[in-house]
């Protein structure tokens, strides 16, 4: 019952995966990794990320640590009949598909170069929507002429005014 257009959460006791469907938002990404954090973190049984792995499994290529838990899984559904270990040697990758969330988490949290925010084909985990949260403070002052808490403070159409003069709308 996975939805391809969703992110989804398997507790298996010892390990939390957060599942990304292909067609899945970068908001669901990031919400789905910082809840799944918040999920352990709160959990009463006294679980935690240190004695906790959180992983992240992206559609396609589950490992069958993941699948195993899916009695009526088929493996040639979103694989094209490929097993974990061909689509692993296939890409080069020792774990295809399979990060930490932490790791994945990492990369919502990235700053960029002005230049860079600027091109069409952004960073994984940018939000086109909001360029300008991904500027260091130095850098957002530098473009904006302003602080972020001065621009946060601007109504919102004037933000986006500001964005489409500095290129990042």
């Amino acid at each position: 019952d996975l939805c391809e257009d969703d992110v989804m959460l398997l507790d298996a006791s010892s390990e939390v995966f957060v599942w990304v469907g292909s067609g899945a938002n970068e908001t669901e990404k990031k919400e789905a990794l910082t809840t799944a954090l918040e999920y352990i973190r709160t959990d009463p049984a006294g679980r935690n990320e240190d004695n906790t792995l959180i992983l992240n499994v992206k559609q396609g290529f589950e490992p069958p640590s993941f699948t195993g838990h899916f009695h009526g899984w088929d493996p040639e559904k979103w694989s094209q009949g490929k097993t974990y270990e061909d689509l692993k040697r296939e890409l080069g990758q020792e774990n295809v598909g399979l990060t930490s969330v932490k790791e994945e988490l990492a990369n919502y949290y990235k700053t960029h170069p002005i230049g860079v925010l600027k091109q069409r084909n952004l960073p994984k985990g940018v939000d086109p929507s909001c360029k300008e949260r991904y500027l260091t403070d130095a850098d957002f002052e530098d473009v904006f002429k302003m602080s972020r808490s001065d621009y946060l403070n601007l109504r919102p159409w004037k933000q986006v005014d500001l964005k489409k003069k500095v290129g990042l709308f």
